[in-house]
């Protein structure tokens, strides 16, 4: 099972058109009012912010999962993070999170990694990234003892 790969990708702005269309008259709205209340700069500076923090709602974000880890891709954008910096499972309604501790805590939403999943495939992302977590976790005992 070492060359098993689990690869899902999800849009949120694609799959739900409703908060697209809310996002982008909010995003036009607050330029709006920031080139009313402080001229071209701001407007340009709000949609840099404004964009940076929506990023990830408006691009295709792809992840891949195997035996070393899970990568995620956007645009411009990849981060790689290995099974050994998680220590749980977690599933929620819109995703999942692969925590770095093995109760609830404040931080692990922070230190954590939230992917994002659609419901149509929730069950099968869920189910491979349990086997590949798992298979990390006996290797791990083996080569240790503990643990």
């Amino acid at each position: 099972m070492r060359d098993k790969e689990i690869t899902w990708s999800v849009h949120p702005a694609r799959r739900d058109k409703r908060k697209l269309v809310f996002s982008l008259v909010s995003f036009v709205i607050t330029l709006g009012l920031l080139y009313l209340a402080g001229g071209v700069f701001w407007m340009l500076f709000g949609a840099l912010v404004l964009f940076i923090a929506l990023y990830p709602f408006y691009v295709k974000t792809e992840y891949v999962a195997d035996a070393f880890g899970i990568t995620i891709r956007r645009p411009l954008y990849k981060k790689t993070r290995k099974w050994q910096e998680f220590r749980r499972i977690k599933e929620y309604t819109n995703g999942i999170l692969l925590s770095p501790y093995l109760k609830n805590t404040f931080l692990e939403n922070f230190r954590g990694e939230f992917l994002l999943v659609d419901p149509e495939e929730k069950e099968r992302v869920l189910k491979g990234l349990t086997e590949l977590f798992n298979e990390y976790r006996s290797e791990i005992k083996g080569i240790k003892g503990t643990n």
